[in-house]
């Protein structure tokens, strides 16, 4: 078998699809079982026939990526081969604000442009989809910094 390096494209494939397809230097109907030996966190693959095959759902947030050990045997030899599978992340989770409620006192003479206070919220999902973008929703301003 040969060495692979793939690249999920996203984290939402669907349970069964067919992720890949194993190249070997032998005919399928050949080998005699080809199995996941090792780096199957959570059952997250499978393998029928010579397909590699999504199992369950994937979760970047969870696990970034998938190093498998693959077992080919052929007329009683073993044979390995490495697939290394990163998860590319997407927006499936809602940012959440620290603390959840916000309450703020505010003098009647306060100056224009003070700060009053500060908000942060956190979204555990990566790069674009984890940006956060604050606004008031009833705000003629609508964006602040």
């Amino acid at each position: 078998m040969k060495r692979h390096t793939t690249s999920l494209s996203k984290e939402d494939a669907s349970e069964g699809f067919i992720f890949a397809n194993i190249e070997t230097t032998i005919a399928a109907d050949d080998i005699d079982t080809m199995k996941i030996e090792g780096g199957n966190y959570g059952l997250a693959f499978r393998i029928e026939g010579l397909n590699l095959i999504v199992n369950s759902k994937l979760d970047y947030e969870k696990l970034g990526s998938y190093n498998l050990t693959l077992c080919g045997v052929y007329n009683g030899v073993s044979t390995f081969a490495s697939v290394i599978i990163a998860i590319e992340d997407i927006n499936d989770n809602s940012p959440v604000f620290l603390p959840s409620l916000i309450s703020v006192d505010i003098n009647n003479n306060v100056e224009i442009g003070t700060s009053i206070t500060t908000i942060n919220a956190v979204d555990p999902d990566s790069g674009l989809a984890g940006q956060l973008l604050y606004y008031l929703e009833d705000s003629p301003m609508k964006r602040f910094i």
